[in-house]
């Protein structure tokens, strides 16, 4: 929840920092020059780097969560031989 949560944040931003003065109708033509540049190509390559982030953040998870094992690890004998 806590990466969607930033996620939705980020968005929220963008859209309060634009400015009020834009215009109330977007032109036709405006419409149809986005829906061109919009391409399958164009789809799949940011699909592919929403998925090579997620491979990335997947990775970090594992490297913290191993670096955390090894703190457990290391407070469980400080603590046993704390009490011997």
């Amino acid at each position: 929840m806590g990466i969607f949560s930033r996620l939705f944040g980020i968005f929220k931003r963008k859209t309060e920092e634009a400015p009020e003065d834009l215009p109330e109708e977007i032109p036709l033509s405006a419409l149809e020059i986005n829906q061109e540049t919009t391409t399958i190509e164009n789809l799949k390559a940011k699909m592919d780097l929403i998925t090579t982030h997620f491979d990335t953040l997947k990775t970090q998870y594992e490297v913290l969560n191993g670096k955390i094992s090894s703190i457990e690890k290391m407070v469980k004998e400080m603590y046993e031989m704390s009490k011997s």
